[in-house]
């Protein structure tokens, strides 16, 4: 791809090539290695990328997951009842985001944002 200036199209389609290039390099070292948000000029442009550690169980430590092991240990991986006979895990505590600091995630890979005290209620109906 050899272009003159940077759109929302050409890096669209580069942003794919670096995802299968990180993905390789991901996989061959035992990581998680994710492109996040960026931002362009016609010159120039840069992306955010997080790099975690897969453990041996196959579980991805974020920091999300790890402030959740440290503050939270009990809720670790607890199944939660969410609405509509949705369960799922909590995988993930945010201590900066105050309304909905965890993160449950679902079997079908949807993940949903809940404040502690929905947390504690759903693990008492889903137990």
């Amino acid at each position: 791809m050899r272009t003159a200036e940077l759109t929302r199209k050409n890096l669209k389609t580069l942003r794919m090539e670096i995802d299968a290039a990180l993905n390789e390099v991901a996989t061959r070292n035992g990581l998680e290695i994710k492109l996040g948000n960026g931002r362009f000029s016609p010159m120039n442009a840069s992306f955010k990328v997080d790099v975690s550690v897969v453990s041996e169980e196959g579980t991805v430590k974020t920091k999300g997951r790890m402030d959740l092991e440290v503050f939270y240990p009990e809720l670790v991986d607890k199944n939660v009842m969410l609405s509509g006979r949705k369960t799922g895990k909590v995988v993930e505590y945010h201590s900066r985001k105050s309304k909905f600091p965890f993160i449950v995630a679902c079997e079908n890979g949807k993940r949903y944002k809940l404040a502690e005290f929905a947390v504690r209620n759903g693990l008492s109906i889903g137990g």
